[in-house]
């Protein structure tokens, strides 16, 4: 039997460093990826049995076809939206800004709908994000946050709802990856609500 069991919605780069953090002291993980790509590289840590069909995070329907073939008590979720195609928002194309807000900010709605139902009492859900190009998708974000702790079912099963704000981008040197995978894990093991900006010296 595993020791916990966690849904995990990331860019490879990222869960394969989680996936080596959290599978190495016994835990399950169940990988939910945006591509083939991903998955293909992903199998050989996680297993292909744990590595579902890529799914449209601003799906609310997918998403709950994601969940449901997971086991129906997850100890944590964590939802890692990809990065910004620009940092400059003069020069962000407005299909790039639709998806920054369908993937940031939908996506991590649709992950907390889906998600909730699964979530064993006590469990947590972490969202981390790089830091957006514009500020009111920031702050549509803290306020999408705000409004999930205050929920009823969340307080009700006592989740913990974590956010990162981190700048370093998913595809980034190992090490780099690693110390964001190893901030996600720590979350996972906090007992009160974290609100975090990671400073790009300390990655």
């Amino acid at each position: 039997m595993p020791n916990r069991t966690f849904a995990v919605f990331a860019p490879a780069a990222i869960a394969g460093s989680l996936a080596g953090r959290l599978l190495g002291r016994g835990d399950e993980i169940f990988y939910c990826t945006a591509n083939d790509a991903d998955a293909d590289a992903l199998e050989p840590k996680c297993g292909a049995d744990h590595v579902l069909a890529p799914v449209e995070v601003e799906s609310s329907n997918k998403m709950n076809d994601a969940f449901a073939t997971m086991p129906q008590e997850l100890d944590g979720i964590i939802f890692c939206a990809k990065e910004s195609a620009s940092t400059k928002l003069s020069e962000l194309e407005f299909h790039d800004f639709e998806e920054d807000v369908f993937t940031r900010v939908l996506g991590a709605f649709n992950t907390f709908k889906s998600g909730i139902r699964s979530l064993k009492t006590g469990g947590c859900f972490v969202f981390m994000s790089g830091l957006a190009t514009s500020t009111a998708i920031r702050a549509a974000e803290y306020a999408l946050i705000e409004d999930m702790r205050k929920d009823d079912e969340v307080v009700r099963k006592n989740v913990r709802i974590h956010h990162i704000m981190t700048p370093t981008p998913s595809e980034a040197p190992t090490h780099v990856r690693a110390s964001v995978a190893g901030v996600i894990v720590k979350c996972l093991e906090q007992e009160m609500n974290q609100d975090l900006v990671m400073n790009p010296s300390s990655c």
